[in-house]
């Protein structure tokens, strides 16, 4: 029993540790320039996939920072996209995406309608 209760506050500790958050801004453009941040400073390596980088084909590198890793990208308005994080490959869901639907394998993926987003921190 305390071996349980011991790995179940490791457990909560490593995830109050590890965060998201997705930021959006509207540009001059009228384009959203969204950051992506993944908070676990731990991580040697964090990769963004989703069905805007073809998943893992595509999946685009993040930069590490003394936080976590972050990468920003330009979408147009109205962009509705399904995402999750590959850190040191493993695939992590967004816990706190604003939404979520069935990756087709027995998870979740993140799911963020961008014009919901704009100026809003979560």
């Amino acid at each position: 029993m305390k071996k349980l209760f011991a790995f179940i506050s490791v457990s909560l500790i490593a995830a109050a540790a590890m965060f998201a958050e997705v930021t959006v801004k509207k540009l001059d453009n009228g384009k959203l320039e969204v950051t992506f941040f993944y908070g676990n400073p731990r991580a040697t390596e964090v990769l963004l996939a989703g069905d805007f980088t073809s998943w893992q084909d595509g999946a685009l590198p993040m930069t590490k920072t003394k936080k976590g890793f972050t990468l920003t990208k330009v979408f147009d308005a109205g962009t509705t996209l399904k995402y999750k994080f590959i850190s040191d490959g493993n695939w992590t869901t967004d816990l706190r995406a604003p939404d979520f639907v069935d990756d087709g394998f027995g998870g979740k993926n993140s799911l963020a309608e961008l014009d919901s987003l704009v100026g809003r921190k979560r």
